[in-house]
């Protein structure tokens, strides 16, 4: 069985996370590596936007006097608050069987995260088809559910984006856990409705640890490509 790469990085700034996986991407391209899969978390709650996002769309004045990070993300999409959630970023290549089309290498992706969210707990998760006018409207990643996203009846609680350079790819995404959403009226001027926010911990009927959610997802990418991982860095 072939294996492929992980690590984990805990409590970087949002400019080291985002250097961190352009890194990651430039050494997997350069040197050939097999897949990288990365789990991390961030030092402090963290804006990141997407990559044609406009620095307007968030309110920096509130963000910088409540100690709210802002960084803007190589991927696309819409932004994302990373406070009460999970990150991860996948890097691969149609070399390792990831589809050219952006879809279908979302939809592979995700097939994987939900096997690996059912270790947790066996819950219903559907993928989102279609791109809605609603998501491009809004400013808040979750805001609204798209082609890459996952939902539990009807609710968004997985966002991903993706970067292609070359024949490689690399996706960032999201996993909402315990997300406070009275901040975002605060932070984003758009309207949000928190009545169509939900977190994993609501859905589980229990927060996962970090350690938790690392663990399934490893094993959700390993059953669904059918590789093994070893650890870097």
């Amino acid at each position: 069985m072939d294996s492929w790469n992980f690590l984990v990085t805990k409590d970087l700034s949002g400019f080291d996370n985002m250097e961190k996986d352009l890194f990651l991407l430039d050494e997997f391209i350069k040197s050939d590596l097999s897949p990288i899969l990365r789990f991390y978390s961030w030092k402090k709650p963290t804006i990141s936007l997407g990559r044609s996002q406009d620095f307007s769309e968030i309110n920096l004045e509130y963000c910088k006097n409540n100690n709210i990070d802002v960084v803007k993300r190589p991927t696309g999409g819409k932004a994302v608050f990373h406070q009460g959630e999970f990150t991860y970023s996948f890097i691969s290549s149609k070399k390792y069987g990831m589809p050219e089309k952006i879809f279908d290498s979302y939809l592979k992706i995700s097939k994987a995260i939900i096997l690996g969210l059912q270790n947790l707990k066996k819950i219903d998760i559907s993928i989102g088809e279609h791109e809605t006018t609603k998501y491009y409207n809004s400013s808040f990643c979750f805001g609204s559910s798209s082609v890459s996203d996952l939902n539990y009846y009807g609710n968004k609680f997985v966002g991903s984006s993706q970067l292609r350079k070359g024949n490689a790819l690399l996706q960032h995404g999201s996993i909402l856990i315990n997300q406070d959403f009275t901040l975002l009226d605060k932070i984003f001027f758009k309207k949000i409705n928190i009545e169509e926010q939900i977190n994993l911990a609501d859905i589980l009927g229990f927060k996962p640890t970090f350690e938790e959610i690392q663990i399934a997802l490893l094993k959700g990418f390993s059953d669904f490509f059918e590789i093994n991982f070893k650890k870097i860095y």
